[in-house]
């Protein structure tokens, strides 16, 4: 009996801690559309949240620590996004469906995007987002470079897809999900190709 009661309990604690988390959470979300990262204060959660700092000091040791929580959860949601095509488009999904789940993704999250990429700027997010999208483009495509070499193309063909989409948001979508999807890609396309092109014998 005792088991049971105790058992009952930490559930009941472990509902009340994700529910004060997701409240903090949600409060320093909205901050960040006020002030930069830096400028944002225990304080400044607990009155938004409506909770003690105490309260905010059981989960958190600083602001920071809730931004790198959200931007981690963020891209684990964008890695099962990323995941689930291959089990959806067999036996090989294409470039285009990888692009068109990313950006759907990115317009069906477009508040946590907009603040951390726009409203706040958010450098580490940025950079976590490149590492996401090179793991998945050099873990499912194939190109006849060396592998440093296509490493850099990479990595400069992902930095400017998120700069587009950046500029995308800004632009409140302006064009639709297949419109940037095409853009993305032949831009993508005509880099790897020129690039491919300058290093056949």
């Amino acid at each position: 009996m005792m088991n049971e009661w105790g058992c009952f309990m930490n559930k009941k604690d472990n509902q009340r801690a994700r529910l004060t988390r997701m409240l903090l959470k949600q409060a320093y979300m909205k901050l960040l559309k006020e002030k930069k990262a830096n400028k944002v204060t225990v304080r400044d959660i607990c009155e938004r949240a409506e909770v003690n700092r105490s309260t905010f000091y059981l989960h958190y040791a600083e602001p920071n620590d809730l931004l790198i929580e959200i931007e981690d959860e963020a891209i684990a949601l964008v890695k099962e996004a990323l995941s689930l095509i291959g089990a959806i488009h067999r036996p090989s999904p294409s470039v285009s469906e990888y692009l068109l789940t990313f950006v759907q993704y990115i317009r069906k999250n477009e508040e946590l995007f907009r603040t951390l990429l726009i409203e706040n700027n958010d450098p580490h997010f940025r950079w976590k987002l490149q590492d996401v999208a090179l793991e998945m483009t050099e873990s499912n495509f194939q190109v006849a470079l060396d592998h440093d070499y296509k490493r850099i193309i990479y990595q400069f063909i992902i930095s400017g897809s998120l700069e587009v989409l950046t500029e995308w948001i800004k632009r409140d979508f302006a064009l639709s999900e297949h419109s940037i999807c095409e853009i993305l890609y032949r831009l993508s396309e005509g880099a790897l190709r020129s690039v491919t092109a300058a290093q056949a014998p």
